[in-house]
């Protein structure tokens, strides 16, 4: 689910959204591949506030970075009583992370060779969206989480306005995630950013009911 750190952004950083009005992030440099993959060796940058991130393609080598991130925003959520990550602690949510690992483009953000943030982009995803997970229109923006060190800084709303200009860079006419249907100001914040909410779809058995959303990019 990636569905996604915080899943997509902080409930702090919506609100601060709200206050300042519409966000347009630093361009990163980009000098990805042909395939649309970027190999550790070829790393990009991203410019934010919190100082200048490289940004890696992760591997199965990273996984405990990388859950480590997932699992610390999953805390911070918890801890401000918005609708938990519980997941990240569970066998399912390990099995997602090793799987996104190995089949779709997991990021591994990092701010002086430390790890400050993450987030997954798949090509398809049948497992929420159905048939139109299958329709190679869109990316699927999952898991985007920061650490706590550079909370506050809009880090958060930067990672994710980078996963849409890097769906609309290969093409794809629409940029497509999920938040949890009960957080109603993380949903507001994805309609704030020009995401339509559509249906909603049940995951892990039951665990979470998310809101699906879908921006148009090219028309």
């Amino acid at each position: 689910m990636g569905s996604r750190p915080l899943q997509g952004v902080t409930e702090q950083a919506a609100r601060h959204e709200a206050r300042r009005g519409p966000f347009h992030a630093r361009p990163a440099r980009l000098e990805s591949s042909e395939s649309g993959f970027f190999p550790r060796a070829r790393m990009l940058t991203l410019d934010t506030e919190a100082g200048l991130l490289t940004i890696a393609r992760a591997g199965s080598a990273d996984y405990d970075a990388v859950l480590a991130i997932l699992r610390e925003a999953a805390d911070w959520l918890s801890a401000r009583g918005n609708p938990p990550w519980n997941h990240w602690y569970m066998d399912v949510g390990e099995r997602i992370l090793r799987e996104r690992l190995e089949n779709h483009e997991v990021s591994l953000f990092e701010r002086d060779s430390s790890p400050v943030g993450t987030l997954t982009i798949q090509w398809s995803d049948p497992e929420q969206w159905g048939e139109r997970g299958l329709d190679d229109r869109a990316g699927y923006i999952h898991g985007i989480a920061i650490t706590r060190s550079v909370g506050g800084m809009r880090v958060g709303e930067q990672l994710l306005q980078w996963a849409v200009e890097t769906i609309a860079a290969r093409g794809r006419q629409f940029a497509r995630l999920d938040a949890i249907a009960s957080n109603a100001v993380l949903c507001r914040y994805y309609e704030q950013r020009g995401f339509r909410p559509l249906d909603t779809a049940i995951l892990f058995a039951g665990i979470y009911t998310v809101r699906l959303f879908e921006r148009e990019l090219h028309k």
